[in-house]
Order: structure tokens, then sequence, then C-alpha cells
């Protein structure tokens, strides 16, 4: 198999698992989807640059009203809706993740740390933008009470997501390109 071929059908699987998990609701006090979790599994498996392709075939296909994003929605809509900064996150976050990338590689320190410390910037990316586009179309007029709907309850889920894709990419990756 060619390489332009292994890379395409590595990142429409990647786009399939991130619509999947966008789909994936965990029941908790305030429910979470492992969207997120897909989004950092993507730019932990493939890099920043595969991974940025799929999140943004992932955004198309939603922008263009199919039902691959969390609740089984779809449309330019809800990228423009109180949730849509996440979205427009998670591309911003993979881009992040392709400035990073090259200086993973450079450091002596542990790739699991490097790893983490990343992907806990990326995950701060995504809720800058998350939040912003949150407050835009929020009635909440203070920042905490904007926090305490948005962040607060997400963020120690969305760490142990960041763990759980660190884990299964380091499993997976040795396997990746052996086909």
């Amino acid at each position: 198999m060619s390489t332009k071929t292994k890379s395409i059908v590595q990142i429409s699987m990647v786009v399939c698992i991130i619509c999947i998990c966008a789909w994936i609701t965990i029941p908790f006090v305030l429910p979470f989807t492992m969207q997120s979790f897909a989004v950092f599994f993507s730019i932990g498996l493939l890099g920043g640059k595969k991974g940025f392709i799929s999140i943004s075939v992932y955004l198309l296909l939603g922008m263009i009203g199919l039902p691959v994003f969390s609740g089984f929605t779809g449309g330019l809509g809800i990228l423009l809706g109180p949730t849509g900064g996440f979205l427009v996150g998670f591309l911003f976050c993979s881009l992040i993740y392709c400035l990073i990338e090259p200086l993973n590689n450079k450091l002596n320190f542990s790739k699991t740390i490097i790893e983490v410390c990343s992907f806990a910037l990326c995950m701060m990316i995504y809720y800058l933008f998350g939040i912003l586009g949150f407050a835009l179309y929020s009635n909440l007029t203070d920042l905490l009470s904007i926090l305490s709907v948005c962040f607060f309850p997400y963020v120690i889920p969305d760490i142990f997501k960041i763990l759980l894709a660190i884990t299964l990419c380091k499993r997976i990756k040795p396997y990746l390109n052996s086909y």
C-alpha cells in the first residue's frame, strides 16, 4: 500500500472515531462526550498534520449537515452556536500541536511527560475558544458563572481523556505503519 493511501485510510479511520466518540455520552452530574478524547487520540496517533486534516474533515462533515456532532446533530448552526467555540477550538488545538510537535522530538524529557504537557496546552486552547464562544451566546455576565457551566465540570474528565488517549496511542502507534 502506498504512503498516500495509508495516510488517507488512517485519516478516514480517525474521522470515523471522532464521529463515534462525539455520539458517546457519559452520564454524570453534567453529561460529557468522548469527543475531546477523540481529538487528542487523533493528534497523538497521527501527529499534528494528519490530526489537523482529520479534525478539519470532521468539522466539514458536520458543517454540511451530517449528524456527526454531539447528540447526532450537524449543520453550520452548531458551529455558530453556544458550543461551536469548542469545535473550532479543536481545530486550533491541532494547529498548536503541529507547531510544538517538532519541539517534542528535540527535548530530552520523558515522551509521556512531553505529550501530557502538549495536550494540556492544546486543552487550554480549545477551552479558550469554547468559553469565548459560550460567553457570546450566554445570558451569564460574570466569568465565574460561565466557567461554572462550561469549564469546571469538564476539566477533570478531560484530563482523564488525555491520559487515556496517550495510553492508547502508545499501544497502537507501533502497529499503525506495519500493515
